[in-house]
């Protein structure tokens, strides 16, 4: 298991993220991989930060497909009862998070993962690799934080993982 993280922080406000898996493990009883989350949350030194108003939620999907009712903007709707689903080709998904003009985060330094509804009776829709991005404008992306090899501390539903940090840090001026 290993976390690293590098890149220069941006100028202005991070407005937006990117989530891009890199691991997932293959789901056996779907003989496929199924990614699955509730809520996908920011912190800044451990105070969870609310997502702006107006903030987006895509999938890049790249041969997965999302389930009927599970949209990714059940990642930011702050209800542990939805969720984000798809199968498929889930281990190459790209969530990217685009905030409201005017509203861009400056002060955030980790985020976390809550599992979903059904995470206990299928833990391998748990990522286990992944690299977090941050952008002031959409398009050049600074690495916040690498994982490879993770394996979750638990698969309770609804339970929120551990938090994951930056090195790079954008602080309001």
């Amino acid at each position: 298991s290993s976390s690293s993280s590098s890149g220069g922080a941006p100028t202005t406000a991070w407005n937006y993220f990117k989530f891009k898996i890199t691991q997932l493990p293959i789901e056996s009883s779907q003989n496929r991989a199924v990614f699955q989350m509730a809520e996908f949350r920011l912190y800044n030194s451990g105070t969870l930060v609310a997502w702006p108003t107006g903030t987006t939620v895509a999938a890049v999907q790249s041969g997965a497909s999302q389930n009927a009712g599970e949209a990714p903007s059940s990642l930011i709707d702050q209800n542990t009862s939805t969720k984000y689903c798809e199968v498929g080709n889930a281990q190459n998904t790209e969530i990217i998070f685009k905030l409201p003009v005017g509203q861009g985060l400056r002060s955030v330094n980790s985020f976390a993962m809550v599992n979903a509804n059904d995470t206990a009776t299928h833990p391998n829709r748990i990522p286990t690799g992944w690299i977090f991005y941050g952008s002031s404008d959409g398009t050049n992306w600074t690495q916040l934080n690498t994982t490879t090899g993770w394996t979750p501390t638990t698969t309770a539903n609804f339970t929120e993982l551990p938090k994951f940090s930056f090195s790079t840090v954008l602080t309001s001026p």
